[in-house]
């Protein structure tokens, strides 16, 4: 999910998980073993802080003011967007070490 206004202030918050899976937890307070919170950290990203969008040449720019990932944190991400109809996607440039394309789709407001 991504949250964005026009102050301009972001929020990113993404992760895996297997919709198919229902995770089952014994005893009292079904609370998780800890290699599955170990693995649910690992398949988490959540940042946030400003952007600029740079419309010459289709970027966006995050600057990461906080992270679950410490490494994240002053970092400029900048990725290339589209848009078709409801949806956006961004991708890091090219040669950039992580090859993927991530596509959102707007959600109307009061879903």
């Amino acid at each position: 999910m991504i949250v964005s206004d026009p102050m301009p202030r972001f929020s990113h918050e993404g992760g895996e998980s297997d919709p198919d899976v229902e995770p089952e937890y014994p005893g009292e307070g079904n609370q998780a073993p800890q290699a599955e919170l170990a693995d649910v950290y690992d398949g988490c990203l959540s940042y946030f802080g400003t952007y600029v969008v740079d419309e010459t040449t289709k970027s966006v720019s995050h600057h990461v003011e906080g992270s679950n990932r410490p490494g994240f944190v002053g970092k400029k991400l900048v990725r290339t967007y589209s848009f078709d109809g409801d949806l956006l996607s961004l991708s890091p440039p090219s040669g950039a070490g992580f090859p993927v394309t991530l596509v959102w789709q707007r959600v109307s407001r009061g879903y």
